[in-house]
């Protein structure tokens, strides 16, 4: 059917969105570049000491340095993987006990990287 479309993919939680319009008779194609990355995430409960199980909050962190918009992503394991756009964050996590923390992190294109967060007192 020729008409005009919007074509969405999502990977994690990066989304791409583009318009496209096809053509009686003719093909259509489209590139879809998905800039994301992998983020590993592991809380600690002192430095050097073992993951523990924690519930993690992943927000965009704003070039103000503040934090952004939750980008949906949750999770309560102890080492999280994440898709995400590339992009800079910011994660919230959070034990029992009441303890948390926050820390900042980037995620580019293609990459994977790890981080650890040591939960405070």
């Amino acid at each position: 059917m020729s008409g005009k479309y919007v074509l969405t993919v999502e990977l994690g939680n990066a989304e791409v969105t583009r318009s496209f319009e096809v053509k009686p008779g003719s093909e259509s194609s489209q590139n879809i570049y998905l800039t994301v990355g992998k983020a590993r995430l592991r809380a600690l409960p002192s430095p050097g000491g073992e993951p523990i199980s924690a519930h993690w909050h992943v927000y965009r962190h704003n070039p103000d340095g503040s934090r952004g918009a939750h980008v949906g992503t949750e999770d309560y394991r102890s080492e999280p993987q994440f898709i995400l756009a590339q992009g800079d964050y910011v994660v919230h996590v959070e034990i029992d006990g009441g303890r948390e923390a926050e820390h900042k992190f980037s995620v580019k294109a293609g990459a994977e990287s790890s981080e650890q967060i040591v939960v405070g007192k």
